[in-house]
């Protein structure tokens, strides 16, 4: 019980001595939000995109791509579309679907945007989401042109500058421009919300690089049983040459994971170093209240106080900057995060993480506690009857 009492005594007198020097105490406080917001707010920002790929990676599921070997982008790669019926007669039955793909830039509007070409009843990746969509009481059919779907997130982006549902938007690629009318809108939760989806005859007609009706950027597929992707992959090398490689979507969405792990490393450094540029706020304030304090520190000693206990009180106060600074950069982490979001415009949900918030704490407390260790080293091997005479 004396225990207890005791160490209330000297969380009341942490308190006490934190309240003497007001502008101080609360320098020191800002300066650990300060740097709990940044090393919170990174935090939330990569959880929440890793939250994005792990939605990403299970919206692609089994889907493969068959595209130009080496090929950085499947806008710079050629396809034939006679390796579908090449590969429908070697493996019959084993393919479930077939996707033709034409991928582009458009440059208009002053905003470059990625289009991507499809038969629309033949998509793999976006058919749930795009069979929701009507127009006229029905789907537009794999041969009809001179329509636009737009994915949420670049829809928003053309609304503001005057583009809606029934305007019609003009796309450039390579010289070639086309007028379509947007007629709806979709919503993945994926990077596809950026997207463009047009007619791929449409696509063809912005294409001059590409042979019409004959040759594609990739093409999607989708296997039966996906133990034979390394059989396909052998017969599109010896049948076209080593050509073309077939890529897992997955793959690609997980190379995007591994990318956002090490930024997420990078930002949880830089967020320590905020950290402890914070936390040498609360080492100076208690070097300062120390050197003003030294009689009194010296007067609690020599009354009977151990070395432990004046060490405990100057922890204290360390802890209570700490833990106060902490709790609120913590949640302001979060708040900032969401308006940076919005005011770049991008398209990103900041998910709250109970996990992000309490290792933001901690962090906080941890950088704090070590920044007051020669503080307290100094308290516990100041001579009592010296400070008093000083």
């Amino acid at each position: 019980m004396s225990v207890m009492i005791s160490i209330r005594s000297i969380a009341v007198l942490a308190f006490k001595n934190l309240s003497r020097k007001k502008v101080r105490t609360v320098l020191s406080i800002t300066g650990i939000i300060i740097g709990v917001m940044l090393y919170g707010g990174m935090s939330y920002a990569t959880s929440s995109l890793k939250t994005r790929v792990t939605d990403v990676i299970g919206f692609l599921q089994d889907a493969m791509l068959i595209q130009n070997k080496d090929s950085i982008a499947p806008v710079f790669s050629i396809v034939d579309l006679k390796i579908i019926d090449d590969i429908d007669m070697y493996f019959p039955d084993i393919v479930r679907d077939f996707s033709p793909q034409i991928w582009l830039l458009n440059s208009s509007q002053k905003q470059p945007t990625i289009v991507l070409g499809v038969y629309l009843s033949k998509e793999i990746s976006m058919r749930t989401f795009l069979a929701n969509l009507k127009v006229n009481g029905e789907l537009p059919s794999d041969n009809s042109t001179g329509w636009i779907i737009l994915g949420s997130a670049i829809a928003e982006s053309f609304r503001k500058k005057g583009y809606d549902i029934g305007d019609n938007l003009t796309l450039l690629n390579l010289g070639q421009t086309r007028s379509l009318r947007i007629i709806g809108n979709f919503t993945t939760g994926t990077f596809y919300d950026w997207l463009v989806i047009i007619s791929i005859y449409d696509a063809w007609k912005l294409s001059p690089n590409l042979e019409q009706e004959s040759e594609v950027s990739v093409i999607e597929i989708r296997l039966r049983d996906p133990t034979y992707s390394d059989e396909i992959q052998s017969f599109l090398d010896s049948r076209y040459s080593g050509k073309y490689e077939l890529v897992y979507n997955i793959e690609v969405a997980e190379m995007v994971g591994n990318t956002i792990n090490t930024v997420d490393k990078f930002a949880m450094v830089i967020g320590l170093l905020a950290l402890i540029i914070g936390s040498l706020g609360v080492a100076n304030t208690m070097f300062i209240n120390i050197t003003e304090r030294k009689q009194e520190i010296g007067i609690l000693k020599a009354t009977g106080w151990t070395n432990g206990e004046a060490a405990l009180e100057i922890l204290m106060e360390a802890l209570i900057m700490g833990l106060i600074g902490s709790v609120i950069g913590a949640g302001l982490g979060y708040f900032a995060t969401i308006f940076a979001v919005k005011i770049f415009s991008i398209n990103m949900t900041i998910y709250f993480s109970a996990i992000v918030f309490i290792n933001s704490i901690s962090a906080g407390l941890i950088t704090s506690t070590v920044a007051v260790l020669i503080p307290v080293w100094k308290v516990m091997t100041l001579v009592p009857i010296k400070a008093i005479r000083e």
